[in-house]
């Protein structure tokens, strides 16, 4: 893993991490990374997958957890346990972009098709629309103890394709496309009211007119 270069303006600490992954993400750390990183002694980047997807078996929601480390691994979210399995490095995570506002966000994960953990994630598991997690913990590199993490991305799997390797291919790759929580805001209102229901409320006539209305014209208070 390359250093890390910290700048620290006023109480925080503005960090821009160079991955193995080629990824390159803005961070904030907390104050026990940021002494680590003024130590320029090495730190080593790892993703944290959290998908909540529906089993196909049952139709229930359960819980999986992926990260490009070599074994199973537990680590502490918002002071919940969770059960990461390793990938062995078979996870790329492409640029991950921050934004404030109410820009819907696109994220993409890549998967390597030879592990078995992300062979059940889609085979085994309905995965779109699934709700997901995205952090990044960073370890010290020698004893890969680790020293910080935090949530990159919070959304929903946009698309889960189920790849079907080639005869004679050797494997495949398994892309995920996420996009952020404002996705919501995009949602367009389902109801739809008439004439008759408006008038259930007290007679109300706002929509008296609401299916002609580029027909009829009404002076203000006639209706």
């Amino acid at each position: 893993a390359r250093l890390i270069r910290a700048a620290t303006l006023g109480l925080r600490s503005h960090i821009w991490i160079f991955l193995p992954l080629e990824t390159k993400t803005q961070m904030t750390f907390n104050a026990a990374a940021q002494i680590h990183l003024k130590g320029r002694t090495g730190t080593a980047g790892r993703w944290f997958l959290w998908a909540s997807v529906r089993d196909r078996a049952t139709g229930l929601r359960v819980d999986v957890g992926l990260w490009n480390g070599d074994d199973d691994i537990t680590i502490p979210i918002n002071g919940v346990n969770r059960l990461y399995q390793g990938l062995q490095g078979g996870m790329i995570v492409h640029d991950v972009v921050s934004s404030i506002g109410t820009v819907v966000r696109t994220q993409k994960i890549t998967l390597s098709g030879l592990t078995a953990e992300a062979i059940n994630l889609v085979r085994a598991h309905d995965a779109r629309l699934a709700p997901v997690e995205l952090h990044l913990g960073l370890f010290e590199p020698t004893t890969m103890t680790l020293i910080d993490i935090d949530q990159r991305f919070v959304g929903i799997i946009n698309k889960a394709p189920i790849p079907t390797p080639a005869k004679d291919d050797c494997g495949t790759t398994i892309s995920f496309e996420m996009v952020s929580k404002m996705r919501g805001l995009t949602r367009r209102l389902p109801l739809k009211k008439s004439d008759s229901a408006q008038r259930s409320r007290s007679g109300d006539k706002f929509r008296q007119y609401g299916s002609i209305a580029a027909a009829v014209k009404t002076k203000w208070g006639e209706a």
